[in-house]
């Protein structure tokens, strides 16, 4: 799976996401669903956003509501729904996309001592379990593309040759060139990471919890 984690406020996010559509592909959807709204996923992340900011600890319980998954895609004729079936009386359907989306999720930087005591991170650990350590959003697109022919599958050696695969290397180009990587100072160590952070959204990142309760600077 490619990834890039990233940080950004929703300013920066919104003018990112809004030449893309946004549509749900890990759940079911009422019948006459076309795709998500921009501004309504954003006011979600602006919520998030602040949350986050004010030094408040994530809660999974609590919080859940606002760690919304999404995809992101170019051409709408290729997010097509079928699976139709009923729950609690009412008839819902389900993703059957003709090609990968571009997912969109929340990541944990996860804290942990190695076997020397020394402090590091990782973004491998789930934000469900981690949910204090959330710190912004995942892009995830697969390496390896199949796409169903008449009679099986192909397998697409070049993502970028694949709609959605060139909205994943345009978003990242765009958030490279907006952003960061991020660094923290451990102790006497300044340790970079994989995270790109925008220098509007860094100011609010030391107030974080996880930063603040581990006494950690940028």
């Amino acid at each position: 799976m490619e990834t890039l984690q990233l940080f950004a406020d929703a300013r920066e996010l919104q003018k990112v996401l809004e030449s893309y559509h946004l549509v749900i592909a890990n759940a079911h959807v009422p019948m006459d669903y076309v795709e998500s709204d921009l501004t309504e996923y954003m006011n979600t992340y602006r919520k998030l956003y602040e949350v986050l900011a004010s030094g408040e600890k994530l809660v999974w319980e609590t919080h859940y509501p606002l760690l919304y998954i999404i995809n992101i895609a170019s051409d709408l004729s290729k997010c097509q729904y079928g699976k139709i079936h009923e729950y609690e009386g009412k008839q819902y359907k389900s993703a059957e996309f003709l090609e990968p989306t571009v997912g969109i999720l929340p990541f944990a930087l996860h804290f942990y001592e190695d076997a020397k005591g020394k402090l590091c991170t990782s973004t491998k650990f789930s934000y469900s379990v981690c949910a204090e350590e959330i710190l912004g959003l995942e892009l995830q697109y697969p390496k390896n593309v199949w796409l169903k022919t008449a009679d099986d599958y192909e397998l697409v050696g070049n993502i970028e040759a694949v709609g959605n695969g060139q909205v994943y290397e345009n978003i990242k180009r765009t958030i490279t060139q907006m952003t960061k990587p991020l660094q923290i100072q451990i102790g006497e160590e300044k340790k970079s990471t994989g995270v790109r952070i925008s220098p509007a959204a860094k100011q609010d990142l030391a107030k974080f919890y996880s930063f603040v309760s581990r006494n950690l600077s940028l």
